[in-house]
């Protein structure tokens, strides 16, 4: 069912999978090429976490990007002969569908009927969350681990009846997997442990004396298993070469905004233009814009939790789904996309309201510490915090599942009116049909290998220059099967920068694409241009179809010195070597 849903969710892209990408904007090519990265790299007998076919010729760390290095090895076999674009739309509408699964599974063990669970499966795995990231995030967009390991959380410090070696490597391989998948999605999953253990120890602090050797147990099993795996890809991302050091994200701005978690965004179907255009401005990008909670299914979780508090799982998946909503919220709080300046840890007062209660004994303090590392400690200062909103909904999911399983429907009048909220919220969170796809557009050029004119291995400069939202000639370099290496790319490198390395050509190119005038193309700054290429070993310059191309193609034909030729769609100059 939940395949037959995400097909339909994606059906625009897959009536031609070959041609058009799930999602929009500049992230979904960047994804595709790491998807063809992997297996050309074990093919080439290069080295996968790092790679000099962008940002020629320092390269680029690819631990320091969202890499997905396990996914492109698990869809190898799909890249390499259907293609990394199918591939690409493959995983994205698989992740939705798993998603949806593995929560269902996480549910199920928490209710009498299996509808219920799948309900609640419903939600997660068709989250605005993941709408959200469907855009064209699959890192923090495949998360079927995440509720995978909320099973083996329950089955380490709750249940504790499998032996705990062989669940401590079940953990591990997990954690293996999320590891290189998503290392940020990782992180936020230890935290979300350690909440969970903080409030399970203020709920019943009898009980940790008996239980911890088991779990000490499994967590060694699974941190050496991790080790294992782990100790490659840390070296190279902290020790190798390329290696980024500093805040990736900007600080404080991909947030929850308050009015963000009321007003539906563009991707519902339900979205009145009035409210459309709060939401549109609300910091952040298209593809954080996932925290839509709404009032109906805030008024049904709300009736959950309040009917059966006293049941311990209502407890801690309705105090997480608060934490983790008071951790995205960011270091300030966000209203209408106006930065209040009011630091979000203040919240750790509202938090003393249940520190009464004994599941939240620890609550104000546990918030008050997560809130401050991850404003401040560097490693966690990389977390995006609107992305804890995925938890959100996880235990949103688990909450929903309890409500419609355990309610009285002898009541009639009760039933409709929850069944009408129902509804309501159901109708509030559809998504907007069709979803969003973007075609590829490659020209012929490239679509050709590149028209077997480039040399393998040779060095290209494309134009739209790829740099910080702008990876067109990514996706044309891989539609040429990785023919060639550029001195350009959309990626992290030390500084941190999303930029090339700082060239004068390079910076009036991105400064062009920006709709800049073009410079005076004198003899020096020709002649300097000149000098830049040959230093970067550029053998070929390359203007494919793009806006401005009328202001672009005299500019490159006064660099260049010569009229360039015009093959497949686009236009060719090659560089002597002297």
């Amino acid at each position: 069912m939940y395949g037959v849903l995400a097909l339909g969710l994606f059906v625009a892209t897959w009536t031609q999978p070959f041609s058009h990408v799930i999602g929009d904007g500049p992230d979904p090519p960047v994804f595709i090429w790491y998807l063809r990265w992997v297996p050309f790299a074990l093919s080439h007998g290069l080295n996968p976490l790092f790679t000099n076919y962008i940002d020629f010729p320092d390269g680029i760390n690819l631990m320091w990007q969202t890499s997905v290095p396990l996914l492109g090895l698990l869809l190898a076999p799909v890249t390499l002969t259907l293609g990394a674009v199918f591939a690409y739309n493959l995983l994205m509408t698989a992740s939705v569908a798993l998603a949806a699964w593995c929560a269902f599974l996480a549910f199920r063990r928490h209710v009498s009927h299996p509808w219920a669970a799948a309900l609640g499966g419903l939600l997660f795995g068709f989250s605005p969350y993941m709408l959200a990231q469907s855009l064209g995030h699959p890192h923090v967009g495949v998360v079927f681990i995440c509720p995978l390991l909320l099973i083996a959380f329950e089955e380490t410090v709750l249940r504790q009846t499998r032996s705990p070696w062989r669940l401590g490597a079940m953990v591990g391989a997990l954690a293996a997997v999320q590891l290189l998948i998503s290392e940020e999605m990782l992180l936020t999953q230890v935290l979300l442990a350690a909440m969970a253990i903080a409030l399970l120890v203020g709920l019943r602090p009898d009980q940790v004396r008996m239980r911890a050797a088991y779990v000490f147990k499994v967590v060694g099993v699974a941190a050496s298993m991790l080790t294992l795996v782990a100790v490659w890809p840390l070296w190279t991302q902290f020790f190798g070469p390329q290696a980024v050091h500093g805040t990736l994200a900007a600080s404080n701005v991909f947030v929850t905004d308050l009015a963000g978690l009321m007003l539906p965004t563009s991707l519902q179907a339900v979205a009145p233009a009035a409210l459309t255009a709060v939401t549109d401005r609300l910091s952040g990008s298209q593809y954080e814009a996932g925290v839509f909670v709404g009032l109906p299914l805030l008024i049904l979780l709300v009736l959950a939790v309040v009917r059966w508090w006293r049941a311990p799982v209502v407890q801690v998946a309705s105090m997480l789904a608060l934490l983790a909503g008071a951790l995205s919220l960011g270091v300030t709080f966000h209203l209408g996309g106006v930065t209040t300046g009011i630091p979000a840890g203040l919240l750790a007062v509202a938090f003393l309201a249940v520190g009464r209660t004994r599941v939240g004994r620890l609550t104000p303090v546990v918030f008050g510490l997560v809130w401050a590392g991850l404003a401040t400690v560097p490693l966690l200062h990389n977390v995006v915090p609107s992305r804890l909103m995925l938890y959100v909904f996880l235990f949103a999911g688990l909450l929903l599942s309890v409500l419609v399983d355990r309610w009285d429907f002898a009541s009639p009048r009760r039933t409709m009116a929850v069944g009408a909220i129902a509804a309501v919220a159901l109708l509030t969170l559809l998504p907007r049909l069709p979803f969003a796809t973007s075609p590829t557009n490659v020209p012929a050029f490239f679509a050709a290998g590149a028209g077997l004119s480039l040399p393998t291995g040779s060095v290209a400069l494309v134009v739209p220059y790829a740099h910080e939202f702008e990876s067109r000639a990514m996706l044309w370099q891989l539609s040429a099967d990785l023919r060639f290496k550029m001195p350009e790319g959309y990626a992290n490198r030390p500084g941190p920068a999303l930029d090339p390395a700082p060239t004068m050509l390079g910076h009036d190119l991105m400064a062009m694409q920006q709709g800049v005038r073009a410079p005076e193309v004198s003899t020096a700054y020709r002649a300097a241009a000149l000098s830049e290429l040959r230093r970067r070993q550029v053998q070929a310059v390359v203007l494919g179809p793009m806006a401005g191309e009328d202001r672009m193609l005299p500019f490159l034909t006064a660099v260049m010195g010569t009229p360039p030729t015009h093959d497949g769609g686009v236009y060719l100059w090659r560089l002597s070597p002297s």
